[in-house]
């Protein structure tokens, strides 16, 4: 029997007057790499944060492992990872980044395992100073920050945007490895269908506040939708 492991129900979200979505309903099983697609500002970045707890919402419900408090605790917090475009810290190297992430979140962190993570996202010159990484440099360390410690859900948001066509290939092999190895959930957001397409199981389309779910794509159907 599979398990769920994230559900939003009768999710409803709006900035004033402008609906960013209306009575959204999706779920995500143990194991599963789901994608999620749509045009720039369908609200994608949004329900990512809502999941987060990094934003409010309209009405609706988030559970996580079948609790809908889970924002409220630590453990269920520090087993989810997540890839956004957030500010790294550009004094840091990317050890003392991870040194220091793991002091935020209350758990430790060995330099032999912060070696093997950085090894594993393929970072190298891991004690230049952040504030000299290319671009790609700093998603690689992003995305080695999502997969500390033991994740059951990974939040991965536009991952490969950015990114050269060759770092594009590099960055979904490094994603399709630690997914594999890990055995996590995984809802990656792209605008771009042929960046993800070779990580992802099912798909989540978001159009007209809405999601339209589907198993395979029909690339007529995803062109039709990403140009309204």
């Amino acid at each position: 029997m599979e398990k769920e492991i994230l559900k939003v129900s009768g999710m409803n979200k709006s900035y004033g007057e402008e609906l960013i979505f209306q009575d959204v309903n999706f779920e995500i099983q143990e194991g599963e790499v789901v994608g999620f697609l749509g045009n720039n500002g369908t609200g994608k970045t949004t329900m990512m944060k809502i999941i987060l707890g990094l934003t409010p919402y309209s009405s609706g419900q988030v559970q996580y492992l079948g609790d809908p408090h889970y924002l409220e605790k630590a453990d269920s917090l520090n087993s989810i990872g997540y890839l956004m475009e957030t500010p790294l810290y550009g004094y840091l190297d990317a050890h003392d980044t991870l040194k220091l992430m793991s002091y935020y979140s209350g758990q430790s962190i060995t330099d032999a395992q912060i070696d093997e993570l950085l090894k594993k996202v393929r970072l190298k010159a891991s004690k230049k100073k952040v504030k000299e990484y290319s671009f790609g440099m700093c998603q690689k360390l992003r995305l080695a920050i999502a997969f500390m410690y033991s994740r059951k859900l990974l939040i991965l948001d536009e991952p490969t945007v950015g990114l050269d066509p060759q770092a594009v290939d590099e960055f979904v092999d490094i994603i399709k490895e630690m997914v594999a190895e890990k055995d996590v959930s995984v809802l990656l957001s792209s605008h771009q269908l042929e960046a993800i397409e070779p990580l992802c199981d099912r798909y989540l389309y978001i159009s007209d506040h809405q999601i339209k779910e589907k198993a395979v794509i029909d690339r007529s159907i995803y062109r039709r939708i990403s140009n309204e």
